[in-house]
């Protein structure tokens, strides 16, 4: 059995993520605040209802593909990551 799941920029409102309604085990979530295909808001929210979700983690000005146009982001980024929603949060 897995350990710890990690999901990377979760489309959670196109694709039947966790269908039984939660995770078989503890689960991270990781994806860009500047994501212009998946809204934090809405992957924050899923979460909520996921016991098993223990963080979502935003990267401020990653792209989905935790790039932007701009050069550097992903130096910049990864220190500026912070989780953003605990699993105790309501």
């Amino acid at each position: 059995m897995a350990r710890h799941l990690a999901l990377v920029a979760p489309p959670v409102d196109r694709y039947p993520y966790a269908p039984q309604g939660d995770f078989a085990c503890p689960t991270s979530i990781v994806l860009g605040g500047a994501d212009d295909i998946v809204a934090v808001d809405v992957v924050a929210a899923w979460a909520r209802q996921r016991p098993r979700v223990t963080d979502v983690i935003v990267l401020p000005e990653a792209s989905h593909f935790f790039h932007r146009p701009a050069g550097g982001a992903r130096t910049r980024a990864g220190r500026g990551g912070r989780a953003v929603l605990a699993a105790s949060a309501s």
